[in-house]
């Protein structure tokens, strides 16, 4: 049983691999392209009057927040067809990095609330946004290796359950709070 189970992760960890640049294009410029329909759409009526006004970045902030997705039922969906699985593959790769770019792009505009929009800062905000998404996936990194670490222990694996999960909310919770305590 032990042995399937890693072949698995094997498999789904190498098609994820495979998919990777796709997956990577649809989370970082679906996520941008969405931000900027939904930021200029709700400009436009609210400049037409259909609702309140808001100024284009307060816009582009709130189509940064709205682009993150949770593709849950999708994928059940998909589970339930047997799609393909480098569909499955390509939807939940995007829906992984797709929260974490939407999260990165509405602090970075949040930046530019605070002062002019120059060129400076454009770069600036361009810079913290790399900054952000590359410490935070480090965390990441860091914070899964140390879950998994964690539940190949004999005290955790197979024998109790609620510590399981436990860990899986406490060890997503404390790379949260990590992350934002750096800033």
């Amino acid at each position: 049983m032990k042995n399937k189970v890693i072949c698995m992760c094997v498999c789904v960890f190498n098609r994820f691999l495979q998919n990777a640049g796709a997956i990577c294009a649809y989370a970082f410029i679906g996520t941008a392209m969405s931000t900027i329909l939904i930021g200029f759409t709700m400009w436009a009526a609210g400049a037409m009057g259909f609702c309140f006004a808001f100024t284009f970045l307060e816009s582009l902030i709130f189509g940064a927040v709205i682009s993150a997705t949770d593709p849950v039922s999708v994928l059940s969906v998909f589970q339930r067809l047997q799609a393909h699985p480098d569909l499955y593959t390509l939807v939940f790769g995007e829906s992984i990095f797709n929260d974490a770019v939407a999260i990165v792009l509405f602090r970075s505009l949040l930046t530019f609330l605070k002062k002019d929009v120059t060129f400076k800062l454009v770069m600036f905000g361009m810079l913290t946004f790399v900054e952000i998404f590359v410490c935070s996936m480090l965390i990441c990194i860091a914070y899964g290796f140390i879950a998994s670490l964690a539940f190949k222990t004999d005290v955790v694996r197979n024998k109790h359950s609620p510590v399981e999960a436990s860990l899986v909310v406490l060890l997503a919770r404390y790379s949260f709070f990590t992350a934002e305590s750096l800033g």
